[in-house]
């Protein structure tokens, strides 16, 4: 990944930065345990699929990659530029077959909800997903093409 412009040079790795920094942000702060949940998620996707876990895979390869990419992944989205970013994902999806499109935006999805399940309510008790973070995940769903 060209740690120049790494939102055009590889989109799909940057996406979990994406969902990350869209879900993270939306209820105004960035929250330790979110920060935790991502760190985690990046060592171990569980059961996604190959093409989320190659994405992970090359954001994760080494420290300077994975700075340029959230870097730009939280520019993008605290800059009004998400929208813009989220094309470029869906634009390098095109290119693989239905199937593994279906599971990417799946895991990218599931990733996302597992970031703001991470906070959980005041003290634990309450909604886990705020209002603001369940519409970010509706809002990374759908610009994907999607849905929560």
């Amino acid at each position: 990944m060209s740690a120049a412009d790494p939102l055009t040079s590889d989109p799909l790795a940057v996406a979990p930065a994406l969902a990350f920094f869209t879900v993270a942000t939306a209820d105004g702060s960035l929250d330790a345990a979110e920060i935790d949940q991502f760190r985690q998620q990046m060592k171990a996707c569980g059961e996604c699929g190959a093409l989320f876990a190659g994405a992970l895979e090359r954001l994760s390869s080494d420290a300077a990659t994975l700075d340029a990419a959230t870097a730009a992944a939280g520019e993008a989205v605290l800059g009004g530029e998400a929208d813009a970013a989220w094309r470029s994902v869906r634009a390098a999806l095109s290119g693989e077959d239905a199937e593994e499109r279906e599971r990417f935006v799946a895991d990218v999805v599931a990733f996302a909800r597992q970031i703001a399940e991470a906070a959980g309510g005041l003290y634990d008790v309450g909604p886990q997903v705020s209002e603001a973070e369940d519409a970010a995940i509706g809002r990374v769903a759908a610009a994907l093409g999607a849905r929560a």
